[in-house]
C-alpha cells in the first residue's frame, strides 16, 4: 500500500525486471506507457508472473501457476500483522515511504 511516485516507478520496475531476469524469466510482455507501466514474465517451471502500476502508482504483483493436482491447503496459522483495510477494491495507497514516494528521480 506504498505510494510509489512517477518519478521512482521506473526505478523500481527495473529493479523487479532485473531481478526476474537474474533468476532465467522470460519476459512475454511489457508496455512501457508512463501512466500505467506494466511488465509479464514467465518462469522456466511455466509460473506467469506480471507487475502493474496502477492509479496514484499502487504496484500491483500477479501470479498464476501451472496447472496442479487439487490437494488440501491447511489455513495459515500466522497471525496477519497488517492493518484490516475497508473500502471498495482496490485500495489506493496510502503509506508514505521516504525511498519510495519521493518526488525526487532516484539516484542510480
Amino acid at each position: 500500500m506504498t505510494i510509489v511516485s512517477e518519478q521512482r516507478r521506473d526505478s523500481l520496475l527495473g529493479m523487479i525486471e532485473q531481478a526476474w531476469k537474474d533468476r532465467g524469466y522470460t519476459f512475454t510482455h511489457a508496455n512501457k506507457s508512463r501512466k500505467f507501466p506494466r511488465i509479464h514474465a514467465s518462469t522456466p517451471d511455466g509460473y506467469s508472473l506480471s507487475v502493474e502500476v496502477g492509479g496514484e502508482g499502487q504496484f500491483f504483483l500477479k501470479a498464476a501457476t501451472p496447472c496442479l493436482r487439487d490437494t488440501d491447503v491447511q489455513q495459515p496459522i500466522t497471525p496477519e500483522n497488517t492493518p484490516h483495510r475497508s473500502g471498495p477494491f482496490p485500495q489506493r495507497p496510502d503509506e508514505q515511504d521516504e525511498f519510495w514516494s519521493a518526488t525526487t528521480p532516484a539516484q542510480q
